[in-house]
């Protein structure tokens, strides 16, 4: 019997217990803005804030809703994957991460309309490569550039949108800031792939059973170790 989605199950399906590390992104985004410029939009952030960790929750969900669809072995869909241990309705799932996309977007709509059609672009490369991370027949999460993609869209693209709302309608986000920014998110960037390359190669004897071959799995527990 399939069980109902309940707060224990969206608590965990959603990973909403980790989601407000988002905060430190828009945190490191807002100084960068204030150190240069010396002006911050709080609203602007707190918006792209609010976007961020609700899309956050919805591609958690997708996660393991596409992982559930994908998966081969049977431990790992029994035990691993939060759908098969709470033994949840796969179809309740993919309404409920529908529904999160699309409350996700009603702040991402608010701030374009205060902000300008390039925050819409920015928006709609952020949720491409959100929505495809864990969807599609061959998910970006299952190829060799997920520890890439998500070290940089999280460590670094958020970040430049972040700023670029942060002094958006009062001073230009020019290439120089641009390169400034990224230069000070390197860093974090280097970490944050050195951690996702740790985590996959942990996961590395069930990615490959799964048929998820990311980076780690063509450098090999070896090599990603050191």
């Amino acid at each position: 019997m399939e069980n109902k989605i309940t707060w224990a199950a969206f608590y965990e399906l959603s990973e909403i217990y980790i989601a407000p590390l988002n905060l430190i992104w828009f945190l490191f985004a807002s100084a960068i803005a204030y150190q240069d410029f010396h002006y911050l939009n709080i609203i602007n952030i707190l918006l792209c804030f609010l976007d961020v960790f609700l899309f956050d929750l919805a591609v958690n969900i997708a996660d393991d809703y596409f992982d559930y669809l994908h998966g081969k072995d049977p431990n790992f869909l029994t035990v691993t994957n939060t759908i098969g241990r709470m033994r949840l309705s796969p179809p309740a799932v993919k309404k409920l991460m529908v529904i999160m996309y699309t409350v996700s977007a009603i702040p991402g709509l608010i701030l374009v309309y205060r902000t300008n059609y390039i925050v819409l672009i920015l928006g709609m490369i952020g949720y491409f490569f959100g929505i495809f991370y864990p969807a599609g027949p061959k998910p970006l999460n299952a190829t060799k550039f997920c520890e890439l993609i998500v070290s940089g869209m999280i460590s670094v693209f958020i970040i430049e949108v972040g700023v670029y709302v942060a002094i958006c309608g009062q001073y230009t986000f020019t290439w120089n800031t641009f390169l400034t920014t990224l230069l000070k998110c390197l860093p974090i960037f280097f970490l944050f792939f050195a951690t996702q390359l740790a985590n996959n190669t942990c996961d590395l004897r069930e990615d490959l059973i799964n048929g998820r071959k990311t980076f780690a799995s063509y450098l090999g527990t070896k090599l990603s170790w050191n």
